[in-house]
């Protein structure tokens, strides 16, 4: 068994952070559209009286 060269740690160290990078972009749409979706629905509750 040998051990990971430094180029293929650097791949990984560069993946591993795109996809963090990745995460955090989908936690923040994910997080808007909620908020966004709580809006529209206050909205509609608060002029539909």
């Amino acid at each position: 068994m040998s051990l990971p060269s430094i180029e293929e740690l650097k791949a990984l160290a560069c993946d591993r952070e795109i996809q963090a990078r990745a995460m955090i972009v989908c936690w923040y749409i994910a997080i808007g559209m909620m908020i966004l979706g709580y809006l529209i629905m206050a909205y509609l509750l608060f002029f539909n009286h």
